[in-house]
């Protein structure tokens, strides 16, 4: 069942409880560093992930299930803020987040665009690629910011253009990436190598601010895998600068 295989199967490594437990045990690594609230926050989460009935998942609980995961992990992310202190260990737990963020939407995207090629090749209506990039928009959670800004005009040129390079929008890769080199910019302690990490962050975050949809239209799908590739150097370059 491949509901099941996403859900819970701890074989599976990028399952969710497989995921939701190595954030635990990595949490308790670090416990001390923590405040009390988010520890609590992190421990209830795998447990309800833990704990959840999996055959009412399979057969009812599916809309329920993601909800919830849903909301837990946007209450950890709002303990990380509003409870610990903005220091090196508040950095590095910004940093993962939106280099998380940044891969993310490059999969997504690169995921869409895989089977709005199926469709086109299959001759399948205009109506059903408007659709496939407005479940896109939707699953980024920048849907009715898109709508607004585009004037409710949705289509693959202003989507693209809309999640890689706008600057104002959070789920943005560009913003993300911002937000990366910014707060390397923070660190306490300095490095060799921070200037270094520092020019590769803004080096990647300006190749997508002066984006031009024009620039990578016939070359779609490659573009977004090379951009994953940089994102996975940029995110080795800082694990092996500050974790080994």
């Amino acid at each position: 069942n491949i509901l099941e295989e996403v859900a819970f199967n701890l074989d599976n490594h990028n399952s969710i409880l497989s995921i939701v437990k190595a954030a635990r045990e990595n949490a308790r690594s670090v416990r001390y560093t923590l405040s009390t609230e988010l520890w609590e926050v992190i421990n209830r989460y795998y447990h309800y992930v833990n704990d959840y009935s999996v055959p009412f998942y399979k057969t009812r609980g599916l809309y329920d299930f993601t909800i919830n995961v849903t909301m837990h992990t946007s209450i950890i992310q709002s303990y990380i803020d509003r409870t610990l202190l903005y220091d090196d260990t508040w950095i590095f737990l910004k940093l993962g987040i939106h280099i998380e963020r940044c891969t993310q939407i490059l999969r997504i995207l690169n995921s869409k665009i895989i089977d709005i090629n199926v469709l086109t090749n299959n001759d399948f209506e205009d109506s059903l690629t408007t659709y496939q990039w407005t479940t896109t928009l939707k699953i980024m959670e920048a849907f009715d910011m898109c709508r607004r800004y585009y004037k409710g005009d949705i289509n693959q040129e202003n989507v693209i253009s809309f999640l890689l390079s706008n600057p104002s929008l959070s789920r943005s890769l560009v913003y993300n990436l911002n937000e990366i080199d910014e707060l390397l910019s923070q660190l306490s302690f300095a490095a060799e190598t921070d200037a270094k990490l520092s020019f590769q962050a803004a080096k990647l975050a300006s190749s997508f601010k002066f984006l031009e949809y024009s620039e990578i239209e016939d070359n779609l799908q490659p573009f977004l895998i090379n951009a994953l590739s940089k994102i996975y150097k940029l995110h080795d370059l800082i694990e092996e600068e500050y974790f080994k």
